[in-house]
């Protein structure tokens, strides 16, 4: 168990489901970074060759052109396969490393991010639904997302309506979560309503 979440428990708070990440959320950015580090170095000398070979016929462009394919051409292809895939892979990577999501007998705790954290806190009674989401290939590696709607107002996420939406990506457990949120939020309901009848009876015996 976290630190954060460790301190965050109250008296007879009890951890109920911990997510579990999907080690295929943070493979395949670290499949298409390789893939792009092998493509520049591959394609680099492939590209200086094409140096001797191509000529403009205009002789200012000519003595450009040996520089242009040894060295723009192939620093502008490693800008671009670099930051097409490094973004991607550093954004999975702090996930992955830094994501935390707990749900207790009375509310869902989470945490993720690095240098700009952000922390989720919702009592079970505030969750209006949760949902899981995954594509086929995600579906067979375990690799899903998790949609957790709450009409508590929460900083830092999607606003529908009164209601706050945060998105969990790469859970491998989430039918796991999902199945133990609705649980805990219909027996949360069950002593909800209980009270009420409770509070009723003793009401009506008053009069």
């Amino acid at each position: 168990m976290s630190r954060y979440v460790r301190k965050s428990l109250s008296d007879g708070e009890e951890i109920v489901v911990k997510a579990r990440k999907s080690w295929w959320y943070i493979t395949w950015p670290s499949l298409c970074l390789a893939c792009a580090v092998f493509a520049i170095i591959f394609a680099t000398p492939q590209i200086a060759k094409l140096a001797d070979t191509v000529t403009s016929g205009v002789p200012f462009i000519d003595k450009m052109l040996p520089a242009i394919f040894k060295y723009v051409l192939p620093a502008l292809l490693g800008v671009v396969l670099g930051l097409a895939t490094f973004i991607p892979f550093y954004r999975h990577l702090i996930t992955f490393l830094t994501l935390q999501l707990v749900l207790t007998n009375k509310r869902l705790i989470s945490k993720v991010g690095l240098f700009r954290i952000r922390a989720l806190d919702i009592p079970v009674d505030k969750i209006d639904h949760i949902e899981v989401r995954s594509s086929l290939i995600g579906n067979l590696l375990h690799n899903f997302d998790v949609e957790i709607a709450s009409v508590s107002g929460t900083d830092g996420v999607v606003q529908r309506g009164k209601k706050t939406v945060r998105t969990f990506c790469g859970i491998a457990n989430a039918r796991k979560l999902r199945d133990a949120v609705q649980e805990i939020v219909e027996k949360h309901a069950d002593e909800h309503r209980k009270l009420q009848a409770k509070e009723i009876a003793n009401a009506m015996r008053s009069y």
